[in-house]
């Protein structure tokens, strides 16, 4: 039975859902214009940036660019290319609290469909590569991090100010993975030292990202797999994050 974990007031300001596919290079730009055309008026806004690549197994030179498809109030934001679909959502400010797991899967789990609708009426069809599922969580001053000593902000990482020659660190980089169950792939955890660009507050950039694929890619064994994705993400953010915080972003199970 999976243990699920619940916090009223999470640091997490991004969460990503996605799939990254091979249709044989079918996909091109006019297809991903055309789907834009279904949900101009979801996602008015549109942008391009650089491809998605993942070494070594990205190594096309003829990748198209990155379609950006974004909501009006910018909270929510797709990104496609021919080997890739994510959903992104984005706090866009304090007005948008994160919503919840559950709705930010299912609001990827009724565009990817619509997706792959559009592309099977096309005749492409998808081979799936690789899932992700990531959450982005930043830890500044307004939320904790002024609460606990950056050398005990994470459990994994405590080191003791006694008899040390050096002072605490002024920055942090570090990143550690773990395998996740039945073969899913891996967990990624990786926290370093950022800034609040309005303020030039600093805080802790703290990313948890699962990427991996289920032995065969159905439906049922897809949905397990961000099942188990999350419970790792959400008990692993537990497990290394100072239990003295937990009370703070109101944590309710």
């Amino acid at each position: 039975m999976r243990q699920h974990v619940k916090f009223d007031r999470p640091p997490v300001v991004e969460v990503v859902c996605g799939v990254r596919f091979n249709t044989g290079g079918r996909i091109k730009l006019a297809h991903l214009g055309a789907f834009w055309a279904t949900l101009k008026d979801a996602y008015p806004v549109a942008e391009e940036a650089a491809p998605i690549m993942r070494a070594p197994i990205d190594n096309e030179p003829d990748l198209v660019p990155r379609t950006w498809l974004i909501t009006a109030d910018g909270s929510e934001l797709l990104q496609l290319q021919k080997d890739w679909f994510l959903l992104n959502w984005k706090k866009a400010d304090d007005s948008h609290p994160y919503p919840s797991y559950s709705l930010v899967k299912s609001a990827f789990d009724k565009r990817f469909g619509e997706f792959s609708d559009f592309l099977a009426s096309e005749g492409i069809d998808i081979n799936y590569r690789e899932l992700e599922l990531t959450y982005v969580n930043h830890i500044s001053n307004a939320n904790g991090l002024g609460e606990v000593e950056q050398g005990e902000l994470f459990v994994d990482h405590l080191y003791s100010s006694n008899d040390r020659f050096l002072p605490t660190p002024v920055q942090i980089n570090w990143k550690t993975s773990y395998v996740l169950p039945k073969g899913y792939g891996r967990l990624n955890v990786t926290a370093q030292t950022g800034m609040i660009k309005s303020t030039g507050e600093r805080l802790i950039r703290l990313d948890l990202q699962a990427l991996g694929l289920p032995g065969k890619a159905s439906r049922d064994q897809m949905e397990d797999w961000f099942e188990v994705a999350h419970e790792w993400i959400t008990r692993g953010f537990v497990d290394i994050t100072a239990p003295k915080l937990h009370e703070l972003w109101g944590r309710t199970l």
